[in-house]
């Protein structure tokens, strides 16, 4: 099991955002993440919350999700063996009409040991 801490990125830094991710190696090969994220907002409406393993301008999801507001969101995602080769995790705030690429909108970032 891998633990990374998630900062806010420098524009969210006053926001008291932060969030803790848990990467648990299934037998399957699947990665489990487990999530812990503090006050982010609830997302714009027609939009969501989604986690990203990314490696240079690769990228791979590993779910979205949604937050209620102020407090403590815990989720639970899971990411396909691949993303063992990726060493950076993101939580970006996606629109409904997005498609395979993170947005702009990073709101927490990671790096895996």
């Amino acid at each position: 099991m891998s633990t990374v801490e998630l900062i806010p990125t420098a524009e969210l830094l006053s926001e008291g955002y932060w969030g803790v991710a848990k990467v648990h190696p299934q037998p399957s090969g699947n990665q489990q993440i487990e999530l812990r994220l503090n006050n982010l907002d609830k997302p714009e409406p027609n939009s969501f919350y989604e986690a990203w393993f990314s490696s240079g301008d690769k990228y791979i999801s590993a779910g979205t999700f949604t937050a209620e507001g102020a407090g403590e969101t815990r989720v639970w995602l899971t990411a396909p063996p691949e993303v063992r080769d990726y060493h950076t995790l993101l939580i970006t705030e996606q629109s409904a009409q997005d498609d395979t690429t993170p947005s702009k909108e990073i709101y927490l970032r990671g790096d895996l040991p």
